[in-house]
């Protein structure tokens, strides 16, 4: 059954000790969520690990240079531990492997 909805969520908006970030491009109200005293960030389906490490399942992202853009605004936090919308958090490397995340999203890698 439908609930309806308590509160909207905007980019810079605080839900506990979340950071709500606006990160477009799998989808356009896609939000992802970073707690700054774990270094911590939760980048839902902008990010999977399972099969294997991507930035978001390809067939499923709707803008491509969004997502290349968020991927890149959030590798900015340098987060330490990243949870992904599929597959196991990242947890070595985290800030770099977003980068190369987004590096590999620009046209002349695709």
């Amino acid at each position: 059954m439908p609930h309806p909805v308590d509160a909207t969520l905007a980019d810079g908006d605080a839900f506990g000790p979340l950071q709500v970030i606006h990160a477009p491009g799998h989808s356009p109200g896609h939000l992802a969520f970073y707690w700054p005293a774990r270094r911590f960030l939760i980048a839902g389906d902008a990010v999977a690990t399972w099969p294997e490490l991507c930035a978001g399942w390809h067939a499923f992202n709707l803008n491509r240079v969004q997502h290349a853009a968020s991927l890149t605004e959030m590798a900015k936090l340098e987060p330490q531990i990243v949870g992904v919308g599929h597959g196991d958090p990242i947890t070595e490397r985290a800030s770099d492997r977003l980068h190369e995340l987004a590096h590999s999203l620009q046209p002349e890698h695709l």
